[in-house]
């Protein structure tokens, strides 16, 4: 009787660990399942000083024991509810396998179905061996089928895994919707992730369950494919990675939806951060070039006039003499000073000389042509660059120059002074090859008006 009573017991156990419901029996789970068997062995090998198992009814010839006392029906109703939810078990792993793996839980089952029938047999009293137990002839059937499904389904080299070891343990969500967007199954980092609260979601509408994205049910309609991220709610809420299949029957009709789900928003946050430095690193970069350009220009304009300096405009020269030298073409060059400008600084003070300066230098940007280069090359001495230009064509602009800053000059000064020019013209290639020689030419011309009574244009003459 030690292995009838073993058998519920240990049939659980093997059900247990076959389906990976609990893949290693814990100790104090197997202490508590060894009390009834050891009690039931003790009270049947003692019933003479209490009559609690066989209850006084005992076989007129050894075999079954197919009745008795109290405890006798306690451990029957024991055995079979140990039975019942193995068979539990077993049932749901067969609808729950794979293809490959049904032929095996159903050898199991088949297997277990023959002792509990012969055994249940007994208890009936309709077997036709009225004193004997079948059961263990029964166990010679389970013993066959169990051969069959080891040597031939590889009972137990595949082991069914519970789904609850997969689905569960992903890092990913798991969500199942059927065609009318009810929650099929779900695993707990899915749960997690939605942030739903209801212990049991299976069966009940998404969109009523999902409380931070409602609109999901919606937002991916018909049978196509869909990849998207679900932003957060709040600045500390998740970023969510999804994707959607379509699940189709066999007739190729949608029966539902798989969405798989992963927290992205490490990955979202890092790709912020990088984005928020490239931003800051390319304004840091726009900045840098602002300030070489302001650099640039700072180095190469006079700071009181805006107009060029005399470093950058000996530089054009010299790119323009070689342009009118390939193309034969001339330069005309105009070189000015402002008359009696010291008197104008000894009289007025310096402040009135530098407006007088900064009039000029407004005066010649407005005059001159877009290709024309107005520069300030030292003190009152101002020169202009003529691309293109002849000799009398320069002359003409400088006298235009003359009567314009002769004519503005006392509101440059809020009328105390009245400031007039002398201007030299020289031209490339008549009055020189090299830009010295030019500006060398322009200036003399320029000394000779001043020479000849100021306010007035000279040429220069070989």
């Amino acid at each position: 009787y030690v292995g009838v009573v073993a058998v519920p017991t240990s049939f659980l156990a093997f059900a247990l660990v076959f389906t990976q419901r609990m893949p290693r029996i814990p100790r104090h789970a197997r202490a508590w399942l060894a009390i009834e068997p050891l009690l039931t062995v003790a009270l049947l090998w003692t019933d003479p000083w209490h009559g609690l198992f066989f209850g006084g009814v005992r076989s007129a010839e050894p075999g079954a024991i197919l009745s008795g006392g109290v405890w006798f029906w306690v451990n029957v109703v024991y055995s079979y509810g140990l039975v019942l939810a193995t068979l539990v078990i077993l049932v749901q792993a067969l609808l729950r396998a794979p293809r490959f793996q049904r032929l095996q839980v159903s050898t199991v089952l088949a297997g277990a179905a023959m002792p509990i029938l012969g055994n249940a047999v007994g208890l009936l009293k309709i077997s036709p061996f009225p004193n004997l137990d079948i059961t263990p002839v029964a166990f010679t059937i389970t013993a066959l089928l169990f051969y069959i499904g080891l040597f031939r389904f590889h009972m137990l080299d595949i082991v069914p895994i519970a789904r609850s070891l997969v689905i569960e343990s992903m890092n990913d969500g798991i969500l199942v919707l059927d065609e009318r967007n009810r929650i099929v199954d779900i695993n707990q980092q899915a749960c997690r992730l939605m942030e739903i609260q209801q212990i049991e979601p299976l069966g009940q509408p998404a969109g009523e369950i999902i409380p931070n994205w409602p609109e999901m049910v919606e937002r991916y309609p018909g049978e196509q494919r869909y990849q998207d991220i679900l932003p957060p709610r709040d600045p500390h809420g998740r970023y969510i990675e999804v994707h959607v299949t379509p699940i189709h029957t066999k007739e190729q009709n949608l029966a539902g939806r798989l969405a798989i789900l992963r927290d992205i928003t490490e990955k979202m946050r890092a790709e912020e951060d990088l984005m928020r430095m490239n931003a800051d690193l390319q304004k840091k970069i726009e900045e840098i070039e602002s300030l070489q350009s302001v650099l640039r220009e700072q180095a190469v304009r006079d700071p009181l006039t805006g107009l060029y300096n005399r470093r950058y405009m000996e530089e054009i020269l010299e790119q323009e003499l070689a342009y009118a030298e390939r193309n034969g073409l001339p330069v005309g060059v105009i070189y000015l000073d402002v008359d009696h400008f010291k008197q104008i600084n000894d009289q007025h003070g310096h402040q009135s000389g530098d407006v007088a300066l900064q009039g000029l230098g407004r005066l010649l940007q407005h005059l001159t042509a877009g290709g024309d280069l107005p520069c300030r090359v030292g003190g009152d001495e101002f020169v202009v660059l003529l691309p293109g230009t002849e000799v009398e064509a320069a002359r003409l602009r400088a006298e235009q120059v003359r009567q314009e800053f002769a004519r503005l000059s006392p509101t440059f000064l809020d009328g105390q002074v009245r400031a007039t020019l002398s201007l030299g013209i020289s031209a490339y290639p008549t009055h020189g090859q090299h830009g010295d020689d030019l500006l060398r030419a322009a200036d003399q011309a320029m000394y000779r008006a001043k020479g000849s009574g100021r306010n007035q244009v000279a040429v220069y003459q070989v």
